[in-house]
């Protein structure tokens, strides 16, 4: 998110940044730098999950540990920053995450043009296409969770 500089600033370290300049945090740069994350350029859907030792509590979330999805760090600027996150982070990565678990489960997705441009840069941000279409359906036989098929009357 962009900020502008409401009046001049100088850094410890003697630099000045002008009044009516702009400040942006360059997430996508962060987010492609290998020294953060492994093959970052090629999408993996288990990258913020958290491993076997976090499932047990053991998870180190403020330290040097790999971060997981809603963890505040300046590998992960989403939320924030570190010294003040977002305190609403827990509960929106968790209704984030039902919400696209019942999609994913319940219905199928196309793009209406695979060879189409997928994302449009404009000023600081970088969002889909306005002209890329989706195509969604609905599932005729919806994925249900091994816990849901225990409770299946037969």
């Amino acid at each position: 998110m962009p900020r502008k500089v409401l009046y001049p600033f100088k850094f410890s370290d003697g630099r000045v940044v002008p009044k009516d300049n702009w400040l942006v945090m360059p997430s996508h740069a962060i987010m492609q730098n290998q020294d953060y994350y492994d093959d970052p350029s090629n999408f993996n859907g288990f990258r913020f999950a958290p491993k076997a030792k976090a499932l047990k509590g053991e998870c180190d979330t403020e330290g040097g540990g790999k971060s997981l999805f809603s963890s505040s760090s300046f590998d992960f600027p989403f939320w924030g920053n570190v010294k003040r996150p977002c305190p609403g982070r827990f509960y929106v990565s968790t209704v984030a995450k039902m919400i696209l678990s019942h999609f994913i489960m319940n219905y199928d997705f196309k793009l209406a043009n695979p060879n189409g441009p997928r994302s449009l840069a404009w000023s600081f941000a970088l969002m889909p296409h306005p002209m890329m279409k989706l195509l969604i359906r609905r599932k005729t036989q919806p994925l249900t969770t091994e816990k849901e098929q225990q409770n299946v009357p037969s």
